[in-house]
């Protein structure tokens, strides 16, 4: 049964609403904890309930709102046990990844990235977006559907960890670095191990930077009741 023009404008804007939340919140500009108004966001977007409470019960399933019932809605927060299964999963696939995406990366686009890095001023802002950027150019070269569509998922909830446990100049320089060092060997054509222990070392380094947070003044402060 085809859809009617009706189902079709509604379905049109559950998407925006929901493409436009999901950005915000893997951005942070809902922060952790934070409580969402319902009306709000009707007014924010100029829709009515339905499409935001489509796209917030999408957004629920996909772990980034809770819906409490009579409370309201709630940004998840990220927990120390999200931060271990991203980085869990990233040094165990990724490396792989990328040895299988090899024969299938464009040498002229590998060195884009790199003049990208290298040509312009790192802006701590929006390193994450040239972060995800490499590293999921990569991982959608390994031609395993399965593995790019989790992969794909999973560096939105890792944009969200490094920006929600704090980047700052240093630690985006030394990122910019680690990237450069594994686009330069991918070019050199050195061989897979040599390149896939590269990224092991960046993603170990990302992972130090994100669990710091956890025993940072800033952290402890904010959660004195789990501590």
């Amino acid at each position: 049964m085809s859809e009617t023009k009706k189902e079709k404008v509604g379905k049109g804007l559950k998407n925006v609403v929901y493409q436009d939340l999901l950005d915000k919140l893997i951005r942070c500009c809902y922060k952790p904890g934070t409580e969402l108004n319902e009306l709000k966001l009707t007014r924010i977007y100029g829709v009515s309930r339905t499409p935001v409470r489509e796209a917030v019960t999408l957004l629920e399933m996909e772990g980034y709102l809770k819906v409490l019932p009579k409370k309201g809605i709630y940004v998840t927060d990220i927990s120390l046990d999200n931060v271990l299964e991203i980085f869990q999963t990233r040094l165990e696939i990724e490396p792989l990844t990328l040895k299988m995406a090899i024969p299938y990366l464009d040498i002229r686009e590998l060195i884009r990235l790199k003049n990208h890095l290298t040509e312009g001023t790192i802006q701590v802002d929006t390193a994450y977006e040239d972060d995800m950027a490499m590293h999921l150019y990569i991982i959608r070269q390994c031609r395993n559907h399965y593995i790019i569509h989790m992969m794909e998922k999973l560096f939105k909830d890792n944009t969200r960890c490094v920006i929600a446990t704090g980047q700052n100049e240093v630690k985006v320089h030394e990122a910019a670095a680690e990237h450069e060092a594994i686009l330069d060997s991918l070019i050199r054509g050195d061989d897979p191990d040599t390149c896939a222990a590269l990224m092991k070392k960046h993603i170990e380094t990302c992972r130090a930077s994100a669990l710091a947070y956890f025993s940072s003044p800033e952290y402890l402060e904010n959660h004195r009741d789990l501590v």
